[in-house]
């Protein structure tokens, strides 16, 4: 059981917006919702995964929507906690850097 629990959690943490935003640039960020389909512009670094999975859900339609939402979902119970234990470092980044731009790079 204990196994089964261990590979629930990794596989949650594969995709978890929290690990794919803090310490990530406004190009990796805007590259990977780009990719997702995401109608997002800016996002806040502070609580970044939250925010990450809210730009996921608001993206052009899937396939196999319902699954995709029901594990976007559950990631972002996920994210609350890792972006509460990361705020220290968000916090400042927010107030160093902005809001991650997403679309600077096409920009460019």
């Amino acid at each position: 059981m204990k196994k089964i629990i261990v590979i629930v959690l990794a596989l949650t943490m594969v995709g978890c917006g929290t690990v794919k935003t803090v310490g990530r640039d406004n190009y990796a960020v805007g590259s990977a919702l780009m990719r997702e389909g995401s109608y997002c512009n800016n996002m806040p670094r502070v609580y970044s995964g939250v925010a990450y999975n809210v730009c996921k859900m608001n993206s052009k339609p899937k396939n196999f929507g319902n699954i995709i939402l029901a594990c976007t979902v559950v990631d972002s119970m996920f994210s609350v906690v890792l972006d509460t234990a990361v705020l220290p470092i968000t916090l400042y980044t927010q107030s160093k850097y902005g809001n991650f731009e997403l679309r600077e790079h096409i920009r460019s």
